[in-house]
């Protein structure tokens, strides 16, 4: 019995690995593909809803700020 490896055994298990870490690769690529597209829309929402109530607050400052002058310059009783 000889303690050499069986260079056919090892050439095929070699290409069964290489093959298998490929699928792998493209099976990571494609994960990370997908999360970093899930994300990219899950941020992009939360900050156009961000930004739209940020100008609404902003609008409403701006109303009760132009209410309360008018209401200061005009006399009382009405």
């Amino acid at each position: 019995m000889t303690d050499e490896p069986d260079a056919i055994q090892v050439g095929r298990a070699g290409r069964t690995l290489r093959n298998a870490a490929h699928w792998l690769g493209g099976k990571g690529d494609l994960f990370a593909e997908e999360f970093a597209k899930a994300l990219g829309k899950s941020l992009g929402e939360s900050a156009g809803k961000a930004l739209a109530v940020a100008g609404l607050v902003t609008l409403l400052g701006t109303l009760v700020t132009h209410v309360a002058t008018w209401l200061q310059a005009i006399s009382w009783p009405f």
